[in-house]
């Protein structure tokens, strides 16, 4: 079933409605993972699997949202220190490949305090089976700046190939400045 898990997300679709005693700083995500077509740059399709963003969809909208719509690259996940993050993944199944029933997780490649049950490891945590969804979490403390990617950390090596795989940015702290798109005008801005 579709569940995702989001402080301040009223009606299910991912995003924060209220701000949550307890969770100021909350960034929350839902990504569905599955197949599809993407154009190369000489105007053909080619078959891929992927991650395409949901965010803002209803549960009774995700699997149709997610359905042959796989990205390559994954859409890109971009934090900041000292966000907590809620990362919901829906494998919506292979609907182009019906005779795959695979299983789908997320790995944040090279991230320093990823817990070994999320990490999307096969052989130390879980995968979301097809017509699943499991909420990932993360505390971006102080110190996690810098860039890393995100993939499928199922059949890894089929997986990322086929296209599984994403950016993924930390600001750090430094860079935020409490202004509207980080410049201030004319006005201090917070913490200055």
């Amino acid at each position: 079933s579709i569940n995702t898990q989001c402080p301040g997300d009223t009606n299910g679709d991912g995003v924060p409605d209220v701000v949550v005693a307890g969770h100021p700083n909350v960034k929350c995500m839902h990504l569905a993972a599955g197949d599809g077509y993407i154009t190369m740059a000489d105007g053909k399709p080619i078959y891929t699997f992927g991650f395409t963003d949901v965010t803002g969809k209803l549960p009774s909208e995700v699997m149709n949202a997610g359905l042959a719509a796989a990205n390559y690259p994954a859409p890109t996940i971009e934090l900041n220190e000292g966000q907590e993050f809620y990362l919901s993944l829906t494998n919506v199944g292979m609907i182009l490949r019906p005779d795959l029933f695979d299983g789908h997780s997320v790995h944040f490649h090279g991230f320093p305090q990823a817990a070994s049950i999320f990490d999307g490891v096969p052989e130390s945590s879980i995968a979301i089976a097809m017509g699943s969804t499991m909420t990932y979490y993360y505390s971006i403390v102080d110190g996690l700046a810098g860039t890393y990617m995100y993939h499928c950390h199922v059949e890894a090596t089929e997986h990322i190939q086929m296209g599984m795989v994403g950016n993924l940015y930390i600001q750090p702290k430094q860079n935020q400045t409490g202004c509207p798109g980080g410049a201030c005008p004319g006005r201090a801005c917070a913490g200055s």
